[in-house]
């Protein structure tokens, strides 16, 4: 397996341009032609194992975002049977990629550090999701005595703002001060969500919720919609006051998030029937949410789903699943919020 960073790199993209030209030339000119309606080849993680050798797959396991990134470099060096205006080649360049599917899951409690800059997957529920923010990826930093122009690469994942130790001109290098040019700095998208897997009732919930970081494509599903995640689990430096600790916590920067559905959900553990139960009883705690204009309280509840044929015992250990997945929060002694839409 290559040892340098160019080296890995080179390795990377002649698997990726190796396997874009002998099986997804039609893919690919298909999702050209429908840019910027679909902007994302989708590759299942099986075609990966079938078409490489066991050496490439865990190299694309263990160097993540060298073969994701040299996936989207190969990708817009194929040459396409469409002729993009200007404008929309640039859109391509920055807007379309490729996504893993179906990479198996971990349980999020089970992650350690081993699993850190590798590709991981994990099943869950959103119980927090963040609105869009628009972060600096690259700065370009003017020299207040020279007004030479340095551009300066951000971490976008929580780390405070860098700037140029010193300007790079040969004729000034004073350190500091520095402006930020807003127009000509690199900006991205992103948005942050929460995932809390599946865990007993009684534990601590903190073990099985996760941060995950969507960037560019920040499309992705509802508070208390189950989902499952796939990208590159990192490691990031807690810091407290702009003081770095020695304390890390885990994100994962999603490569694709993809909405469970039923049957998906129904093969986790739950049979058919328990799974018709719980949308039923998920449905009268919503309506009468709605209808109440507040938490709906256990008592009407329960005369709703015994009506619907639910026994008392179903009632219970259903409103504790729905606790367990963050679809439902007991707000008070025998009243219960929806926090799915």
């Amino acid at each position: 397996m290559p040892e340098s960073t160019n080296t890995k790199s080179a390795y990377s993209k002649e698997l990726w341009e190796n396997m874009f030209v002998r099986y997804f030339q039609d893919e690919i000119y298909k999702l050209a032609k429908s840019f910027p309606l679909n902007r994302y080849l989708i590759i299942l993680y099986t075609f990966l194992e079938d078409g490489w050798s066991d050496d490439a797959v865990k190299f694309f396991i263990n160097y993540p975002e060298i073969a994701l990134k040299d996936a989207n470099d190969t990708l817009h060096t194929l040459t396409l049977p469409i002729k993009f205006p200007d404008e929309m080649k640039e859109r391509w360049y920055s807007e379309s990629g490729i996504k893993i599917s179906g990479y198996p899951a971990i349980p999020i409690e089970n992650l350690r550090s081993r699993h850190f800059n590798t590709f991981v997957s994990v099943t869950g529920t959103i119980i927090e999701r963040s609105n869009i923010h628009h972060i600096a990826s690259v700065v370009a930093y003017e020299c207040q005595r020279c007004a030479h122009r340095t551009n300066v690469p951000q971490d976008i994942t929580g780390e405070p703002e860098k700037e140029p130790d010193e300007c790079e001109s040969d004729l000034c290098g004073r350190k500091g001060s520095f402006k930020m040019i807003q127009n000509e700095s690199e900006w991205a998208d992103v948005r942050k969500i929460r995932i809390i897997g599946e865990f007993p009732a009684g534990l601590d919930a903190a073990d099985y919720e996760l941060d995950a970081i969507l960037v560019g494509d920040v499309d992705c599903p509802q508070t208390g919609e189950r989902i499952t995640a796939s990208g590159v689990l990192k490691n990031i430096q807690i810091i407290n006051k702009k003081v770095k600790t020695v304390d890390f916590s885990k994100l994962l920067e999603i490569n694709n998030i993809e909405k469970m559905l039923d049957s998906e959900i129904i093969s986790t553990g739950l049979s058919k029937s328990q799974w018709n139960r719980i949308r039923v009883l998920r449905e009268i705690i919503r309506e009468l949410q709605d209808e109440l204009k507040e938490p709906a309280p256990l008592k009407d509840i329960t005369e709703k789903a015994l009506e619907a044929g639910m026994k008392e015992d179903d009632i219970k250990d259903i409103l504790n699943k729905l606790k367990q997945a963050c679809e439902i929060i007991e707000v008070a002694n025998g009243k219960f919020r929806a926090v799915y839409n």
